[in-house]
C-alpha cells in the first residue's frame, strides 16, 4: 500500500508551511501583497451580497408605493455600488496577476540557483531529476504562487459571503439550511475525488513528458544530426515518438472518461439542489408566509449559499492541489546538503600536500565499491599521472579530490587536515579542472575562458598562447570577442573538437589555481595537436601541482610519478621508467601496446 506522501496526500501542517513559504516568496516581489489581498477579498465578498439584497428593496418599492424618486435612488445606489466594486476588483485582480507572474519568474530563479548550488551527487540522482521536472511543471503550468493567490482570495471572499447568507437562510428555515449543507457535503466529496484523480494523472504524466522531451531533444539537437542521418535513426526515433504519443493519448482518454463520470454525478446533485430550493421557497410564497420579493431574495440567497459553499470547497480542493503541485518546488528548495559544510579557511601559502588515506567509495544507490582502500600522497609542485583501463576508478578519484562526493571510508587531507573541515568554496578555488566532457556555452571565446563578462584581456591572450590557439583566434575578425555557436549569433563559429578542447584547457590556465586537474583533456585532439600540448606541458602547468588522468600514456613521460588504477585499487606507483621495468605489470603492458603510436 502506498503512503500518503506517495499518493500526493499531505498533512495540514505541511500544507500550511508550504503556503506560508510561497506567500513569503510572493512578498519578496510585492511589499503590499497583504493589503492588496484584503481589498480584493472585501470587494469580491460584497459583490454577490449586493446582487442578492438590493433587488428585494427594488421589488418591495415596485409592488408597494412605486415612488419614482425612491426607485431612482435605489437603482442609482445599486448601479454605482456595482460599478465601484467591479472596477476595484478588476484593478486589484490585474495587480494580483502581475504579482503572480513575477512570483513565478522569481521562484524559477530561486530553483535555478538551488540547482546550481546543490551537492553534485543530487544531480546524478534520477529522483532529484524527477523532482526538478515536477517542480518546473508545478510552477509554470499547474500551480505555484499565482494559483495560490487566486485560491486564497476565492476562499476568503466565499467564506464571508457564506456566513452572511447562512444567517439569512437560518432565519427563513433551519431545515432548509441543513438540507443545503447536506447537498454541499455531497458536492465536496465528489470534487475531492476529482482532485485525487487529476493529481494522480499529472504525477504519471510527468514520466511521459520527460521521455517525449528527450526524444524531441534528440531530433532537434545538431550534435546528433550526423548520427541520425548516417545510421538512419530517424525511423527508429519517430517510431518511439509515435509509441509515446499513443500511450499518452490512451492515458488521456482513460482519464477523461473517469473524470466525466464524476462530473455527471455532481451535475445531478446540483439539479437536485435547484429543485429543493425553488420548491421550498415557492411553496412559502404560495401559502403567503413570505412576500414575492422575499421569495426572490431567499432563492438568490440559497443559491448563493450553495455557490459560495461550493466555491469554498473548490477553493480548498484547488488550494490542496496547488500545494501538491508546488510541493516539489518546496522540497527542492529544502533539500539538505549531503556533504558537511566546513567553516575553516583554506591556509595561504605556496606549499600544498594532499593525501588520500585508505579511501573507499561506493556511488549512492549502488553496491559495488568503485575505489577500494586508496592511499596516495600528492606533494606540492608534483606532476602525477593517473592511468588505467576504462572503469578503473580514475574519474571517481578526481570527483572525491574535488569533493563532488565524500568518501565512504578513509580521509582526504589537505596539509594534514581533513578537507571536509574547510569552506567548500575556498577549497574549490584551489583547483583548475578540465574534464573530458567539458562544456562550452554560447558566448564569446573570452567569456568561455574567463567564465565572466569582465576579464583581463592580456591574461586571456596568455592563456590562448599556452594552448597554441592564439594564432587561430587573432586571425578572426573579432578575435577573442568572436561568439561561439550560432544559437544566438548567426556569425558565431563552430570549433573543432580539438579547438574546443584547447579553449577548455585555456579556461583552466586562466583560473591560475595552485592545482591543475586534467581528466582526459586531449581525448578530442588530433595527434599533432596533442603533441603540441605535451611539448608545452611544463610551461602550461609551471609551478602548479598537476594531476593528469588518461588511458593514453604519452603524458606519463612528462610526469614525476604514475599511479596505475586497476579495479578500483592502485596496483602500481612510481616513475615512468621504474614502472616499465616491471614487465608483468599493467603499465608495461599498456605502454608497449600503445608505444608504436608515439614514435
Amino acid at each position: 500500500m502506498k503512503s500518503k506522501k506517495e499518493t500526493g496526500e499531505r498533512s495540514l501542517r505541511y500544507d500550511l508551511r508550504l503556503i506560508a513559504f510561497l506567500f513569503g516568496k510572493a512578498s519578496e516581489v510585492s511589499r503590499f501583497l497583504g493589503v492588496t489581498t484584503a481589498l480584493l477579498v472585501a470587494a469580491k465578498a460584497a459583490a454577490p451580497l449586493l446582487w442578492i439584497i438590493m433587488p428585494k428593496f427594488i421589488l418591495d418599492e415596485l409592488m408597494g408605493q412605486a415612488r419614482i424618486q425612491v426607485l431612482l435612488a435605489l437603482l442609482g445606489v445599486f448601479l454605482i455600488s456595482v460599478f465601484v466594486l467591479e472596477g476595484l476588483s478588476h484593478i486589484l485582480q490585474s495587480r494580483m496577476e502581475l504579482v503572480g507572474t513575477k512570483s513565478v519568474y522569481h521562484c524559477s530563479r530561486i530553483m535555478e540557483e538551488k540547482i546550481m548550488e546543490m551537492d553534485y551527487e543530487y544531480l546524478e540522482d534520477p529522483k532529484t531529476l524527477d523532482l526538478k521536472e515536477k517542480a518546473l511543471h508545478g510552477l509554470n503550468y499547474w500551480g505555484g504562487i499565482r494559483a495560490l493567490i487566486e485560491c486564497c482570495v476565492s476562499l476568503l471572499s466565499s467564506v464571508i459571503t457564506l456566513l452572511t447568507l447562512l444567517s439569512m437562510i437560518l432565519l427563513l428555515s433551519p431545515l432548509l439550511t441543513v438540507l443545503l449543507l447536506a447537498v454541499i457535503l455531497c458536492i465536496t466529496v465528489v470534487n475531492n475525488k476529482i482532485r485525487v484523480l487529476v493529481y494522480q494523472f499529472w504525477d504519471k504524466l510527468i514520466i511521459f513528458n520527460r521521455k517525449f522531451r528527450y526524444l524531441i531533444g534528440l531530433m532537434f539537437d545538431y550534435k546528433y544530426a550526423k548520427d541520425l542521418r548516417l545510421f538512419h535513426m530517424e525511423q527508429f526515433l519517430l517510431k518511439k515518438n509515435r509509441e509515446y504519443n499513443h500511450a499518452t493519448h490512451e492515458y488521456y482518454k482513460k482519464q477523461g472518461n473517469n473524470e466525466q463520470r464524476l462530473i455527471s454525478v455532481k451535475d445531478l446533485i446540483n439539479f437536485a439542489q435547484m429543485i429543493l430550493v425553488y420548491g421550498f421557497t415557492v411553496y412559502l410564497a404560495f401559502t403567503g408566509e413570505i412576500p414575492i420579493s422575499s421569495m426572490v431574495m431567499y432563492i438568490s440567497a440559497a443559491t448563493g449559499m450553495v455557490t459560495a459553499s461550493t466555491a469554498i470547497t473548490q477553493s480548498v480542493i484547488d488550494l490542496k492541489r496547488v500545494c501538491q503541485y508546488s510541493a516539489p518546488f518546496f522540497e527542492l528548495c529544502h533539500l539538505p546538503p549531503v556533504k558537511p559544510e566546513g567553516k575553516e579557511k583554506v591556509p595561504h601559502g605556496s606549499v600544498w600536500e594532499i593525501e588520500f588515506q585508505n579511501v573507499s567509495f561506493t556511488y549512492p544507490h549502488t553496491e559495488e565499491k568503485i575505489l577500494k582502500n586508496i592511499s596516495v600522497k600528492i606533494t606540492s609542485g608534483q606532476k602525477l599521472s593517473i592511468v588505467g583501463l576504462n572503469g578503473a576508478g580514475k574519474t571517481t578519484f578526481v570527483k572525491l579530490l574535488l569533493r563532488l562526493y565524500d568518501p565512504d571510508e578513509g580521509r582526504i587531507l589537505l596539509n594534514g587536515k581533513d578537507i571536509r573541515a574547510f569552506d567548500y568554496g575556498e577549497y574549490m578555488d584551489l583547483f583548475s579542472v578540465v574534464f573530458q566532457d567539458f562544456q562550452l556555452f554560447s558566448g564569446s571565446i573570452a567569456e568561455n575562458i574567463a567564465v565572466a563578462d569582465e576579464y583581463e584581456e592580456e591574461k586571456i591572450e596568455q592563456a590562448l598562447k599556452k594552448v597554441n590557439l592564439s594564432d587561430f583566434v587573432n586571425q578572426l575578425e573579432e578575435k577573442s570577442e568572436t561568439q561561439l555557436l550560432r544559437i544566438f549569433d548567426e556569425n558565431g563559429i563552430e570549433l573543432s573538437g580539438g579547438q574546443a578542447g584547447r579553449v577548455a584547457i585555456a579556461r583552466a590556465v586562466y583560473k591560475d589555481a595552485p592545482f591543475v586537474v586534467l581528466d582526459e583533456p586531449t581525448a578530442a585532439l588530433d595527434p599533432i595537436a596533442e603533441y603540441e600540448i605535451y611539448k608545452n606541458f611544463n610551461d602550461l602547468v609551471r609551478g602548479k601541482t598537476t594531476i593528469y588522468v588518461s588511458h593514453r600514456l604519452y603524458s606519463c613521460r612528462f610526469c614525476d610519478a604514475v599511479a596505475v588504477f586497476e579495479n578500483g585499487r592502485i596496483t602500481e606507483y612510481g616513475s615512468h621508467d621504474k614502472l616499465l621495468e616491471n614487465r608483468e605489470g599493467l603499465y608495461s603492458e599498456m605502454w608497449h601496446a600503445q608505444s608504436r603510436y608515439y614514435v
